[in-house]
């Protein structure tokens, strides 16, 4: 089924300035010929990765989301996308192979049903969260065991019609947090706070512990999609931030699939 994007499509050619964040959405259900056109850009270990996924969607998903963000990459760094070179650091986030012409690009990587997103921007550190907004069993049963005392309690306050808008926006800028610093699951989820307001952007409420960042975050919240939420988390000082439809996967020649 395709899913309809709400962005404009961007350049094909981005320039990233030195204060820029450039958010990216892809819809990742493409048509057959243009995911072997992709799988092509993979390396070894993402090929192995993808066949062993249980199921056939995801594995193709995950097929269109690692190529397109080649794709991606490669306009970004003027290369060929099979040619980049990711590291992983040491809680598992992916990081490029920087050499003196990536000039300090860093990126992050989401997907969520037939979407993905990437954040990329220049000597900062970003994270991204995309979710599927759909009912959720349990879901103040989650929230309890998952968010902090005051995201539960703030949770809890809101009406009925309220609280699921409201559970995937603290959900999604918890997870842009956690991926944007690097901690993976070291770092516990209840561990700081956020705020679950939709339409809020906030820097970090509060944290507990080492979950603190040297240098401060702000979070933003996206909707690149209907039934769609996500967020952004991005370091340091004020940045401009761009949203766009990614044209990379028109520009093999492909189709979404229907």
């Amino acid at each position: 089924m395709e899913t309809e994007l709400a962005w404009p499509q961007g350049p094909q050619y981005p320039v990233l300035g030195p204060d820029d964040v450039h958010v990216w959405s892809m819809n990742i259900d493409v048509l057959p010929e243009l995911r072997v056109a992709l799988e092509g850009h993979l390396s070894i270990d993402e090929r192995n990765r993808a066949q062993r996924f249980a199921f056939a969607r995801d594995a193709e998903r995950y097929v269109a989301s690692h190529g397109l963000l080649r794709k991606l990459l490669a306009a970004y760094l003027g290369t060929h996308p099979s040619a980049i070179r990711f590291l992983i650091g040491e809680f598992g986030k992916p990081l490029l192979e920087q050499d003196g012409a990536h000039g300090g690009v860093s990126f992050n990587l989401s997907h969520s049903g037939g979407i993905a997103l990437c954040a990329v921007t220049r000597g900062r550190e970003v994270g991204i969260d995309v979710e599927h907004v759909r009912p959720i069993a349990h879901m103040e049963r989650i929230a309890a065991r998952f968010f902090s005392a005051n995201e539960y309690g703030a949770l809890s306050a809101l009406c009925a019609e309220q609280r699921e808008r409201a559970f995937y926006a603290c959900w999604s800028r918890k997870e842009a947090y956690i991926k944007g610093i690097g901690r993976g699951l070291s770092l516990a989820l209840d561990s700081f706070d956020v705020s679950g307001t939709p339409g809020v952007h906030t820097t970090l409420l509060d944290w507990r512990g080492d979950a603190g960042p040297p240098t401060p975050w702000r979070l933003h919240e996206f909707f690149p999609a209907r039934e769609y939420s996500a967020a952004l988390a991005v370091e340091g000082p004020e940045c401009e931030i761009m949203s766009w439809r990614w044209p990379g996967a028109a520009s093999l020649g492909g189709a979404i699939a229907a």
